[in-house]
């Protein structure tokens, strides 16, 4: 697979420069996949520029903001595939008029059917090569496609509070798509919920399993189960569930990816500066694991 190929060869050290409105930061890591050293994160500090829009900003609507619940993503993503586009193709602030008043919750089983449909959409229309899916719970779901590295077309199929069971159930939804990379990580809303670690690592590997029968050009890529910064999730337990992954990922033809020593502070919880709630992402959150999948994406393109 190429991405492996590029991977064994390894990635030359790298610098990131996150800018802000009146100074910035800088970190220095070498991209180490699969056996590179933890690298602490330093605290990113980042403003988006702002882009004008007198309309929007008449009618008192924030320029380039995008759905904040989960209503209101799913009424845009519907809206949109009503229209025969995908979301992740549009402008976050995209089919306004039929999202921005949402406030019911859409029900788990109306989540999959929107995304069944989506992948559906994908799938039976012509010329959509270089397909990439992200596949998980609301750390997927939430993810902006805004940063996502272009030149692909993305697909987002995760949904919140999923745990691997229920991606496990759900995945046959994508069967009929032709994906060069699927990005997978979930674990955590099953050890929210109290479900054993040997059912989360089985789930997981008949979700590779079933991935490899049905997509057996696809190259997947395990992320690792992020850390948190709650007291009720132990990250000594994630640790060691990620370094029981990595082996099944490697078992079962699949790369693993730790995501988390790009995510961590000092004490290998995750980062305060870039979560929302100790589980959730913020945007630095995202534009870090973002930036990630970029160095993924560039040096496969370079292949």
């Amino acid at each position: 697979m190429l991405f492996r190929s590029w991977l064994t060869a390894g990635l030359t050290t790298v610098v990131l420069i996150f800018s802000s409105v009146g100074r910035s930061a800088a970190a220095t890591s070498s991209l180490e996949l699969s056996t590179g050293e933890p690298m602490q994160a330093t605290e990113i500090d980042r403003t988006p520029s702002p882009f004008p829009n007198t309309e929007l900003a008449a009618a008192g609507i924030s320029p380039g903001i995008g759905p904040v619940s989960g209503s209101q993503l799913y009424r845009q993503r519907l809206a949109a595939l009503q229209s025969g586009q995908l979301y992740t193709q549009l402008s976050r602030d995209s089919f306004q008029s039929d999202w921005m008043a949402a406030s019911e919750q859409p029900t788990y089983e109306e989540w999959k059917a929107l995304l069944a449909a989506e992948a559906q959409l994908v799938a039976q229309t012509p010329g959509n090569s270089h397909l990439l899916i992200v596949l998980g719970d609301s750390l997927s779901l939430w993810m902006p496609s805004a940063g996502l590295p272009d030149r692909q077309l993305w697909l987002n199929q995760g949904i919140s509070g999923d745990t691997t069971g229920g991606i496990l159930d759900r995945i046959s939804a994508i069967a009929d798509t032709q994906p060069d990379r699927i990005y997978l990580l979930a674990g955590v809303n099953d050890l929210k919920n109290g479900v054993e670690d040997r059912e989360i690592l089985e789930n997981y590997r008949q979700i590779l399993q079933q991935l490899r029968e049905e997509h057996p050009q696809t190259e997947t890529i395990v992320q690792s189960i992020l850390p948190t910064r709650l007291s009720t999730i132990p990250n000594d337990r994630i640790r060691q569930l990620n370094r029981q992954l990595a082996a099944i990922a490697k078992q079962e033809g699949a790369t693993f990816l730790d995501l988390s020593i790009y995510l961590t502070d000092a004490r290998g919880e995750l980062h305060p500066s870039l979560t929302t709630d100790g589980l959730h992402l913020n945007d630095r959150g995202y534009e870090a694991w973002q930036w990630v999948l970029q160095q993924i994406e560039a040096g496969i393109a370079m292949n």
